[in-house]
């Protein structure tokens, strides 16, 4: 096809030539039907994009991290409340966190 058209085609040319493209998001396919009848099949790489999660760490098993912070609030709910820490100060203190950071994980018990 490049060396009928060469190697850059207008936007109205190429709109002429594709009658249809799939996307198949499950086995990241691109499907063009050009009408000839001509197939036209590509994989389409995954991104590599820093920064970003894919869902590769779902498969994985990783647990969110809000989970971990409920979980953590609990713990520390607890232990407030059977007295192995004294108040927010010394539960701050030894979680070497601030006492706002604390207030903001422990209020989530309250959701």
């Amino acid at each position: 096809m490049e060396e009928a058209l060469g190697r850059q085609v207008s936007s109205i040319t190429l709109h002429q030539l594709v009658e249809r493209v799939i996307f198949a998001s499950r086995t990241r396919e691109l499907i063009i039907w050009l009408e000839d009848g001509t197939r036209i099949t590509a994989e389409v790489a995954f991104p590599n994009r820093p920064g970003v999660r894919g869902s590769q760490n779902a498969a994985l098993g990783r647990v969110p991290r809000i989970s971990k912070l409920l979980a953590l609030a609990i713990k520390m709910r607890d232990q407030l409340a059977d007295g192995k820490v004294a108040d927010f100060t010394e539960m701050a203190t030894v979680r070497h966190i601030s006492k706002p950071r604390l207030s903001q994980i422990l209020s989530l018990t309250n959701l």
